[in-house]
């Protein structure tokens, strides 16, 4: 049997990729992810400097895990339950509430999931995708509450929603805008408001 030495603890691979992922989700919420470093995570963990390399090939593969993990998460279990609900105009509002409360509670992790080296000067390509499948859900549901709209107009309507929750989103993390309160009513307020004009017909 092998024996354990020191604070380096043996892993089954699979289990070591999952841990890993779960130490820098944690250390990204409450840091940032600036100063994660591979052997920072790996110290964390408890394991030797060199473990993590079986996953990660450096540090901007680990950050681009971390982002598509967050990504996972966003539109994880939350989604089934938003896919769930019948009235196309509250799934709506409910996918664009879980967004906003999702970017409130991990702001650092939202930073790095749109905001950081894997977004500029050009998108990572699994970024990409990721974000294309969180935009699918609102498309499909946008797509319900107006249909056989002009494409132009749909574009239209589907783009200001993103682009209001997004931009939301960001000047409430940042604290961009004074004195306005960012509070939770006021997230639910701004959610109706620009739905409540994308939905309308015209």
């Amino acid at each position: 049997m092998s024996r354990k030495t020191g604070s380096t603890h043996s892993y089954h691979r699979e289990n070591l990729r999952r841990d890993l992922l779960e130490a820098g989700f944690s250390y990204v919420c409450e840091h940032g992810h600036d100063t994660l470093s591979v052997r920072t995570l790996a110290s964390i963990v408890g394991v030797s400097s060199g473990a993590p390399y079986h996953h990660f090939a450096d540090r901007r593969a680990l950050l681009l895990a971390l982002a598509c993990d967050g990504y996972d998460r966003l539109s994880g279990v939350g989604a089934d339950n938003l896919r769930a609900i019948s009235d196309p105009l509250e799934r709506l509002r409910a996918i664009s509430r879980h967004f906003l409360l999702f970017a409130h509670q991990y702001p650092r992790l939202f930073d790095l999931m749109y905001e950081s080296e894997l977004t500029r000067p050009q998108l990572d390509p699994l970024i990409k995708e990721a974000q294309l499948r969180g935009f699918a859900l609102l498309k499909e549901a946008m797509a319900e509450v107006v249909p056989d709209i002009p494409e132009k107009d749909f574009a239209t309507r589907i783009l200001s929603v993103w682009s209001a929750l997004f931009g939301f989103a960001m000047i409430r993390n940042k604290e961009i805008i004074k004195p306005y309160e960012m509070s939770q009513d006021i997230a639910d307020s701004v959610v109706e408001y620009i739905i409540g004009i994308a939905a309308s017909v015209r």
